[in-house]
């Protein structure tokens, strides 16, 4: 839980002070954070926090967004990766120091439990932190351990205490991609080292030719490649269901990206590792701060670029995505169940490329690729969205809070907003503005701003006054005129036939070009007056009109408008 004081007085503590164990972990925490905010600039502290204690908030919108359009925004949340890294770090300096085996296990132990204590108990972090103990421990009695048993382990221990832990979104991409790997990361990595032959033939006492010489180390950097490359397609495969299920998109780059991103991110790791530990102690660390803050502006800047190639992540909404999940998943079953071979595995992976393919082509040839308007009301607001195809521009995006999730999932199908104009800043235009801004990607952000103080947003967006008129093409069909008199803004949508006038509260036909008044519908969103004598449809939001004919559109609900 978090708490937010807004008044200024602070928060004051009634009654008796408890400690305990995680509240030093939690202070811990707080003050490596302050640290880290002292220490660095801001991208570099926001990102250290991230990858270091899981805190993602402290990220700018940009750099969430770059993260999320690219599909590995896994690497900036505290997961089992993190976990294992660190202590595969401290497992090689207990070795090297050759402390005893026993002591090792207990340090190794306290560490991951502090860990997790550190990180609030994520579930990703609790499940490899579960399963890190489980291998560590069977080396006493001389056991090997099994990968599918521990997570399974793991998943009881964090299940029944609390059953309702199923539903955690970073639960349940944790396990599919730890599932992933234990089954089939060894064997792509297998089957791809063979193809390229980098598998080390050298027998004991035979002498090494010069050209094998200067092959082997290249042999072992593409060694290292191709493991991260089969941890990364065996955890995305299995990853990809629930990324469309949940956010009705795939990042079909994720894994050329990973490549490059996931061993900065470990460099990045590593290095706020030695940070905070060299920092805590009082030792120099403006070093160690130059090559964190480097570490970590190449990372954000290769991501961002990659978030800038066309197709970096795209819409999975469509029906026959789950049909290609579904033939994926009984093509896998019956290769499991017949104990398939190499022949089997690439036929099987042609007959799931062909029905990606086929069903793309198919749908793109029947789709329906009329621009539509679409009014969601949500209390005593309302989101205006204009799409065609793959494009969308909100014209408004109020409501009442409550209802933020309809808009995500509104979103999310279409994670790329060409447009949002924000008319007001009243919770019946704007109330899901900073969330939309934040959490997608937003091209261009048009503000409309009563005094001439707020011309300069802090959000970068364009901002416009009284008296201003001006028109922008939100796709091939679809245009809106939008018009800023008498501090209320007015906008005129239209189409080759079609044509909407949105009319703000209090808004007065003199206000308006009479071409504008005859326009198919006339949405109001409250009371205004001498609109009621329109020709069109007239749309109602709020208040109820007293002209015959009218459409009120309900409460949490929608009404849909075809700009043919």
């Amino acid at each position: 839980m978090y708490a937010y004081d807004y008044s200024g007085d602070g928060i004051r503590a009634t009654g008796e002070k408890h400690t305990s164990l995680y509240a030093y972990a939690v202070k811990t925490r707080l003050g490596l954070k302050r640290f880290f905010n002292n220490a660095l600039n801001d991208n570099a502290a926001a990102l250290t926090s991230a990858v270091l204690l899981g805190d993602k908030r402290a990220l700018s919108a940009d750099v969430r967004a770059d993260f999320m359009r690219t599909g590995v925004s896994y690497l900036v949340v505290v997961s089992g990766m993190h976990l294992s890294v660190f202590t595969l770090v401290i497992r090689l300096l207990l070795r090297k120091l050759r402390v005893n085996a026993v002591v090792s296990l207990v340090i190794i132990s306290v560490f991951v439990l502090g860990f997790m204590a550190l990180t609030g108990f994520c579930p990703s972090v609790d499940r490899a932190g579960i399963m890190l103990l489980l291998m560590y421990f069977a080396g006493i009695p001389m056991r090997s351990v099994d990968g599918i048993n521990s997570l399974g382990f793991a998943a009881l221990v964090l299940t029944v205490p609390n059953p309702y832990s199923v539903g955690d979104m970073g639960m349940l991409l944790s396990f599919a991609a730890c599932f992933g790997i234990l089954l089939w990361a060894d064997k792509i990595a297998s089957a791809v080292s063979g193809f390229l032959h980098l598998t080390d033939s050298r027998q004991r006492g035979k002498t090494l030719k010069t050209s094998q010489k200067v092959l082997r180390p290249i042999k072992r950097i593409l060694r290292v490649a191709v493991a991260v490359f089969s941890t990364s397609l065996a955890a995305e495969l299995w990853v990809i269901p629930c990324t469309i299920l949940f956010f009705g998109t795939i990042s079909p780059l994720t894994l050329p990206i990973s490549l490059i991103a996931y061993p900065l991110t470990c460099a990045v790791l590593l290095a706020a590792m030695v940070f905070a530990l060299f920092g805590s102690f009082g030792v120099t660390i403006l070093p160690l701060a130059a090559l964190l803050e480097l570490l970590c502006g190449m990372l954000t800047g290769f991501v961002h670029r990659c978030g800038q190639i066309p197709f970096c992540r795209i819409p999975a909404s469509d029906v026959y995505f789950y049909v290609w999940i579904a033939v994926s998943a009984v093509l896998v079953a019956v290769g499991y169940a017949i104990r398939a071979k190499r022949g089997y595995v690439f036929g099987a992976v042609t007959v799931s490329v062909l029905t990606l393919a086929s069903g793309a082509a198919l749908t793109a040839l029947t789709a329906d690729h009329t621009a539509v308007l679409t009014l969601y009301r949500f209390g005593s607001g309302y989101t205006a969205a204009v799409r065609k195809n793959g494009n969308l521009s909100l014209l408004s995006c109020g409501g009442t809070a409550n209802r933020r999730s309809e808009i995500t999932e509104m979103l999310r199908r279409t994670p790329v907003v060409d447009y949002l104009l924000l008319t007001s800043g009243r919770k019946c235009n704007s109330a899901y503005a900073d969330e939309i801004i934040s959490d997608f990607d937003v091209k261009n952000i048009l503000r409309y701003s009563e005094s001439s103080d707020d011309m300069q947003p802090d959000d970068g967006a364009f901002a416009f006054g009284d008296g201003t008129a001006f028109t922008l093409v939100l796709n091939s069909d679809v245009s809106v005129r939008v018009f800023a008199v008498g501090k209320r803004v007015y906008q005129y949508v239209f189409s080759e036939n079609t044509s909407v006038l949105i009319v703000p509260p209090g808004g007065m036909p003199d206000a308006l070009p009479e071409a504008y008044l005859s326009a198919d519908y006339v949405l109001l969103e409250g009371s205004a007056k001498g609109f009621d004598a329109v020709d069109g449809t007239l749309l109602t939001i709020g208040k109820k009109s007293d002209a015959e004919g009218h459409v009120v559109i309900p409460n949490n609900g929608e009404y849909e408008i075809r700009m043919e």
